[in-house]
């Protein structure tokens, strides 16, 4: 998942995020724009389909949480 974020701490662009069972990426607004980020989001979804990384949390539940926060922050 990425989020687009309007700032981090301490200066930074990329923060890698977790929680309840997901792992993403948020970057600052400015320097990514929605496309690159949904492209990025299709590229992490093909090494994740493709078997390149797993984990072992229930994908239901990520599923409900990735498309909860994309609602939310659309």
């Amino acid at each position: 998942m990425v989020i687009r974020v309007p700032s981090l701490p301490n200066g930074r662009r990329v923060a890698k995020v977790e929680g309840h069972g997901l792992i993403g990426w948020a970057i600052l607004e400015k320097d990514m724009s929605a496309e690159a980020a949904a492209e990025m989001e299709e590229m992490i979804q093909h090494t994740l389909d493709a078997g390149g990384w797993s984990q072992n949390w229930d994908w239901a539940m990520a599923l409900m949480m990735t498309t909860a926060q994309q609602v939310s922050t659309a």
